[in-house]
Order: C-alpha cells, then structure tokens, then sequence
C-alpha cells in the first residue's frame, strides 16, 4: 500500500432493531457489492450531526430523533488498484427515530446506495460486509471500537453490485 493516502471522513450510524442491523447496500466505491452502514460524508454548511441527520434520511427513509456519538473508527484499504483508502468513521448509536426503512434510496446526483434494509447478524458475512459494518458487528457484541487503525491488506473490490439475496 502507498504512504499517500486517500482520506475520507464520515459520519455512520449504528442502528438496530429487533436483533437486526440496518444496512445500506452500495452500489459505488469501494464498498461496492457490499453492505454499508448508512451514512457518509460531512459537507462545509453542516455540523457533524447534521451530516448524520441528513446521510440517515436520504439512505434509509428515517429521520433520527436521538442519537449518542460512540467514536471514532478508521480503516486502511485499497479504495481501488491504483490508491489506498484511509476512512475515518464517526460512530453513532441511534436510539429513537421516526419513519419507515426505504428500500429503494431516494435517488440523487451522487447517490451511492440502493437502498436500505434490516439483517440479522447471522446472515452478515465478512466477504459482503464494508469495514463499518465488521466494525458495528464488534460493537454489538462487545459494546466498544477498535482502539486502533484497523489494515485490510487483502481487500476486494467487486467489479459489480451483488444481488440482495446473496446475504
């Protein structure tokens, strides 16, 4: 991997109900073909909780009524042949929200998710999963974030969207 490092920031919610965790499935990026927590980038104009109040309604369809911010994660992998990745991840916990899980996104210039859904963590697979969502699964199990830059050196991008029921 290189020393010159794509940066990313973001900000991504932890969302569970009913045993299950809600997902986003990507259709761009290097998180293509897998399963994302919703979220994503924080523009000039917001404040980190309003990037997350406003990434979880345009992915998902809800809107956050609270929310406790639990850290930071960051992750080093390639984002494609040519560059390394280095995403630093904002975490929160979403404890109340109103509205209905979309399943299809709300469509935009620069959307990157095809909508959102509910998994039992039992059908959550390592190989179909972003870092984000390998990150939420330790959460959930252990209540804490990896204390340290997490390395994927044999990271896959896949060349295409998977399908829904490949999880």
């Amino acid at each position: 991997m290189s020393a010159d490092y794509n940066r990313r920031l973001g900000v991504y919610a932890i969302c569970e109900k009913d045993g299950k965790l809600l997902v986003v499935d990507k259709r761009t990026g290097p998180y293509r073909g897998r399963i994302d927590l919703p979220g994503g980038g924080i523009e000039s104009f917001e404040t980190i909780e309003e990037a997350l109040k406003r990434e979880i309604r345009e992915e998902t369809g809800l809107n956050v009524i609270e929310s406790v911010r639990l850290g930071m994660s960051d992750f080093l992998l390639p984002f494609s042949a040519e560059e390394t990745g280095y995403h630093m991840a904002i975490m929160y916990h979403l404890l109340s929200w109103e509205g209905s899980v979309t399943p299809v996104a709300n469509q935009f210039s620069g959307q990157d998710a095809d909508g959102a859904r509910w998994v039992h963590p039992d059908d959550i697979k390592v190989e179909t999963a972003s870092p984000l969502v390998i990150e939420a699964m330790k959460w959930l199990k252990t209540g804490s974030l990896t204390d340290h830059t997490t390395v994927f050196d044999h990271w896959t991008i896949h060349s295409k969207t998977t399908q829904h029921d490949t999880f």
